[in-house]
């Protein structure tokens, strides 16, 4: 007998960023950028260079911009579900890319719209 295939966990359709898009992530001194690798209405999967600070693992504020730094949307919050470095056996020396998984919190319907559209212009699904 096969092993069972593992489940998807998402409830939602993902969309792979085509697109260049930007998570600017606020900091006590400034911000951090990230590269938007997939979106949904549930979260969000981003790529951090080695070299910036890891994410906290309490609530984390960011906004989305576009390739030209133009705000997407503003003030998302979201909660870091899942990490690790984004090529583990790559030659990136001692700081790897860090790939994150974030899952939106409190978002408002409006929130939710835009991200879905957000999603749809820069995106396409999974």
């Amino acid at each position: 007998m096969f092993p069972a295939q593992a489940m998807e966990k998402r409830a939602l359709v993902r969309y792979r960023m085509k697109d260049a898009l930007f998570a600017a992530i606020q900091g006590e001194n400034g911000y951090s950028l990230a590269n938007v690798v997939d979106l949904n209405m549930n979260g969000v999967g981003l790529h951090l260079a080695g070299r910036e600070k890891d994410l906290p693992e309490e609530v984390i504020m960011f906004d989305l911009l576009s390739e030209k730094k133009r705000i997407v949307l503003r003030s998302l919050l979201a909660r870091v579900v899942y990490y690790r470095a984004a090529n583990p056996h790559g030659n990136e020396g001692d700081d790897p890319p860090k790939r994150y998984g974030l899952q939106f919190v409190n978002l408002s319907a409006l929130e939710k719209r835009m991200l879905d559209l957000v999603a749809k212009k820069f995106g396409q699904p999974e």
